[in-house]
């Protein structure tokens, strides 16, 4: 399973960087552009909404010394119908910008960082519908759309420069719209510019 995977990598390379006495060295100073793909699970206020593949990009720029601001675009689709046409659609496209604390050097790098977002979130699909005038179900079409605050929001992850100006990022990203988060897992590639 792909959780357990990232997981262990992100353990991993985290505790290695806490042993290695690259801490006292500083992470980069230039900005970075990834893009990045994984998976998705949507929280809602009564439990969990389903998950689906989601991708997107980020972009950091560092201000000072440990420190980077980042703004984080990622969306995914859920498709949820059954065999006979009824369902729903549901398109969420999560915009957030964090402050980020890194340690590390140029080579690798871990972080954590919080901060707010907005969700856009847009369903569309058919059920049926039972009136009380009517013994015959009748089938209804649907379709809605709204931004939602999502007020919460942090992530942690690491960052591997194999090359001068090549990276490659996995990341956990929590963004609560709702009691339970949207969690996204991801591994992303990018470039240092």
């Amino acid at each position: 399973m792909p959780l357990s995977w990232f997981t262990r990598l992100l353990a991993g390379s985290i505790s290695t960087c806490l042993l290695s006495p690259a801490l006292l060295c500083e992470p980069p100073k230039r900005p970075e552009i990834i893009g990045h793909y994984g998976a998705l699970r949507y929280g809602a206020d009564e439990g969990w909404d389903g998950s689906s593949a989601a991708y997107g990009g980020t972009v950091t720029i560092p201000f000072a010394r440990r420190w980077a601001v980042e703004a984080d675009l990622a969306t995914g689709q859920q498709v949820d119908f059954d065999s006979q046409g009824f369902g729903r659609r549901t398109r969420r496209i999560i915009v957030s910008g964090h402050i980020q604390y890194r340690r590390g050097t140029e080579r690798a790098y871990w972080f954590v960082g919080f901060g707010p977002g907005l969700q856009y979130k847009s369903n569309s699909g058919r059920h049926l519908v039972q009136q009380s005038s009517d013994p015959e179900p009748v089938v209804r079409h649907f379709s809605s759309t709204g931004n939602e605050f999502a007020p919460i929001g942090y992530k942690t992850g690491v960052v591997v420069n194999p090359t001068r100006s090549l990276l490659i990022r996995g990341e956990v990203l929590m963004q609560h719209a709702y009691i339970l988060p949207n969690a996204m897992f991801r591994i992303g590639v990018g470039w240092r510019f």
